[in-house]
């Protein structure tokens, strides 16, 4: 708000430049006169001109710059987000691997899942689906969505389950986004750009990819394209996100790939 009156008192603020010119040309012989007249009219409409332009620029940089904030903000949550699901995963994993016999406890891990998503309302939830029509249509994600994904994946690695993190870190990310967009009262088709951009940030925090996250996410708006009105906001949140991951200690994972000499043995096995 108080940016915002910045920008409206540049008006009174050249109003009062003209003045003061006008009094001090009052003074000048040269002001009476007609050539004098006419340079002081020149003068006054270019001052009111530039004082437009810079408005106008003023407004631009400031609406540039707050509606940057939600996304922003979205790509900070996001890199939380990603680093402490990511330590977390790795964490249950490491003691699955050092108790085998967890495997044995799957089914209680089912039924945990199942009364958590009864408790949290989510039976008719439509998982990563979900998401995806948030992108299409703007329609809000239950909240409710974040904690029961999070304990489901990290309750089914450590019993042994076969679970993703890519789909987790889609309904992660997009779940939060649409309470940061009932937050600050966005629109349904900036709600839809706030859930692409959520997605992206927590998949970019989590696997440390933020190109790939910005345009895995923009394409689910129309498959095969890219959502152009998501592009900087995808980027500003995934970027954030990735950076904010990899300093507490998430990084791309990378494989090496092994080369074998171009023989004819090598060729037909």
């Amino acid at each position: 708000e108080e940016l915002w009156s910045l920008v409206d008192e540049l008006p009174r603020f050249v109003d009062r430049i003209l003045e003061l010119v006008r009094k001090v040309s009052d003074a000048i012989p040269w002001r009476k006169t007609e050539d004098g007249g006419r340079m002081m009219e020149m003068l006054e409409g270019v001052l009111l001109e530039v004082a437009e332009y810079m408005g106008s620029a003023v407004a631009k940089l400031l609406g540039s710059v707050v509606s940057s904030f939600p996304r922003l903000l979205m790509g900070t949550l996001g890199g939380l987000l990603g680093a402490v699901f990511h330590h977390v995963l790795h964490f249950v994993t490491h003691v699955r691997g050092e108790h085998t016999w967890l495997i044995f406890l799957l089914p209680f891990g089912g039924l945990f899942t199942v009364a958590l998503y009864k408790f949290l309302k989510l039976q008719n939830n439509k998982g990563t689906n979900e998401i995806i029509d948030a992108t299409l249509d703007g329609h809000p994600v239950s909240p409710a969505v974040f904690p029961g994904i999070f304990l489901a994946t990290a309750m089914t690695h450590l019993f042994g389950g076969s679970a993703g993190r890519e789909g987790a870190a889609l309904q992660l990310g997009g779940s939060t986004a649409s309470l940061l967009a009932k937050v600050f009262k966005l629109d349904q088709e900036e709600r839809k750009v706030m859930v692409m951009s959520g997605m992206a940030a927590v998949f970019a925090g989590l696997f440390g990819t933020p190109l790939t996250a910005a345009l895995f996410c923009m394409e689910f708006e129309s498959v095969g394209t890219l959502f152009s009105p998501a592009l900087l906001p995808c980027y500003l949140a995934a970027f954030t996100a990735a950076k904010l991951s990899g300093a507490l200690g998430v990084h791309a994972e990378t494989a090496q790939i092994l080369t074998a000499a171009l023989t004819w043995g090598n060729v037909w096995r």
